[in-house]
């Protein structure tokens, strides 16, 4: 329950967006320490096997830890189409040692979702508006 509900925040947090870099920590109701860290741009933090797309702009880097788990949520926007994005980070979530367990498509956009064998997840979603790609990554798991 924990885990959902630190994702849930993570969620949440990365729509609500910033300009600045930040940290915060604080505390749930049951005593837990939950670090929430926020970079912009180049100062992005890739996660292991994971890189930028090419010449993509990052809008937003969100990562969120606790002892138990830590995800992160990357945005970032592109020229080029969600097909061309989705294909890159499948072969790397793939390459990685992800397995897929949904690539879906509608209306020229993609979905992809992925386990890996240690529990940790990812998922990948675009959305295409006047000619721009926005994606969101996310990389769930362990500690």
């Amino acid at each position: 329950m924990r885990t959902l509900a630190a994702t849930a925040l993570l969620g949440l947090l990365a729509a609500c967006g910033s300009n600045e870099e930040d940290t915060t920590t604080f505390k749930t109701p049951d005593g837990e320490t939950v670090t929430v860290a926020e970079r912009k741009g180049e100062s992005a933090s890739w996660p292991e096997g994971f890189s930028p797309y090419p010449d993509a702009q990052v809008v937003s880097d969100m990562s969120m830890g606790t002892d138990e788990a830590s995800g992160q949520i990357i945005t970032f926007e592109s020229d080029d189409t969600a097909d061309d994005i989705a294909d890159f980070y499948r072969e790397q979530a793939e390459t990685a040692g992800f397995a897929i367990n949904m690539d879906f498509k509608v209306d020229g956009d993609r979905l992809l979702t992925a386990e890996a064998p240690d529990g940790r997840t990812f998922s990948m979603n675009t959305e295409t508006a006047a000619d721009v790609t926005e994606v969101s990554l996310s990389i769930s798991g362990g500690g």
